[in-house]
C-alpha cells in the first residue's frame, strides 16, 4: 500500500494505491466490501457528512440477518427436519463461537477495533484493527478459534451428564460438531488457523513439513481412535494431500 499528496490547483490531491494476494471467492468479495468501504469513508470526511454506519455491510444488524440467512440455507444440508434445524443452529453457533475466540485475543493484545463478517455458507472472518505486531501474535490470535471453543468442553461435558436423556442427546451432537469443526480447522493448511500457527513456529520449510506431517498424523489417530471408517480418513488424507500440493 502507498499514499502519495500533490500540490493541485485547487489544494491537494492523494492517491491511493494498494495490491493484495489471494485466492478464493470470499477473499475477493471480502477485499472489495473493505476498500468500497474505506473509499466511502474517505468521501464522508472530505466532504464533511456524518458517516450512516447502518449502510455498512458490517453493521451487527445486517450481520445478524446474515447470520439467520446462513442458517436456513445450512438446514437441507442436514435433511429439512427438526433435527436438521438443530444440527444447522448448533454448526452457526460453532461458527460464532470460533470467530469469537480470535475477536478476544485481538482485544488481549491491544487492537483498538474488532469486528466480525459472516459470509452465508463460507463462515466467518474475524479482522482485527491493526497489523500483528509479532509472530507470537499471529500465532495465538489464530490458536484462540479453538481455544475459546475448548474451555466449554468440561461444562458441556458435566450438562451432558447430569441432563436428561433428551438434553444429553443434543448437547452430545454439539460437542461432536464443536469438536470436528475445530480440529478440521487445526489441520496444517495455509488457509486454516492451524497452518498459521505452524508457519510462526517453524519458519524454515522443511520444519514446515515435518511438523505438518506430525500435526495431520496427531489428528488422524484421533479420528480412528473415536471409530470413524478407515476409508473416510484415507479420503480425508487424499484431500489434504491434494489441497497442500495445489497451496505449494
Amino acid at each position: 500500500e502507498s499514499r502519495k499528496v500533490e500540490r493541485a490547483p485547487l489544494g491537494s490531491r492523494v492517491t491511493f494505491e494498494q495490491t493484495d494476494n489471494y485466492r478464493g471467492l470470499a477473499f475477493y468479495l471480502f477485499r472489495r466490501m473493505a476498500l468500497a468501504r474505506e473509499l466511502v469513508s474517505l468521501q464522508d470526511h472530505v466532504e464533511q457528512r456524518r458517516s450512516h454506519g447502518l449502510l455498512h455491510f458490517e453493521h451487527p444488524l445486517w450481520q445478524t440477518v446474515l447470520v439467520i440467512v446462513s442458517t436456513l440455507l445450512l438446514w437441507p444440508f442436514f435433511s429439512l427436519t427438526a433435527t436438521g434445524l438443530m444440527m444447522s443452529v448448533f454448526l452457526t453457533l460453532v461458527i460464532l463461537l470460533h470467530e469469537l475466540g480470535h475477536m478476544v485475543a485481538y482485544r488481549a493484545f491491544g487492537h483498538p477495533s474488532v469486528r466480525m463478517i459472516f459470509v452465508p455458507l463460507l463462515g466467518g472472518i474475524a479482522v482485527g484493527g491493526r497489523p500483528y505486531n509479532s509472530r507470537f501474535e499471529v500465532a495465538v490470535c489464530a490458536l484462540m478459534g479453538a481455544g475459546m471453543s475448548a474451555f466449554l468442553v468440561p461444562p458441556l461435558i458435566a450438562l451432558h451428564d447430569a441432563g436428561s436423556r433428551a438434553t444429553s442427546a443434543a448437547v452430545l451432537v454439539f460437542l461432536l460438531i464443536l469438536g470436528a469443526f475445530n480440529l478440521l480447522n487445526l489441520l496444517p493448511m495455509h488457509r486454516f488457523d492451524g497452518g498459521q500457527v505452524l508457519r510462526q513456529v517453524f519458519p524454515s520449510r522443511s520444519g514446515l513439513l515435518s511438523a505438518s506431517f506430525l500435526v495431520t498424523l496427531a489428528i488422524v489417530f484421533v479420528g480412528w481412535r473415536i471409530g470413524l471408517p478407515f476409508m473416510l480418513l484415507i479420503a480425508g488424507l487424499a484431500v489434504f494431500t491434494l489441497l497442500s500440493l495445489i497451496g505449494a
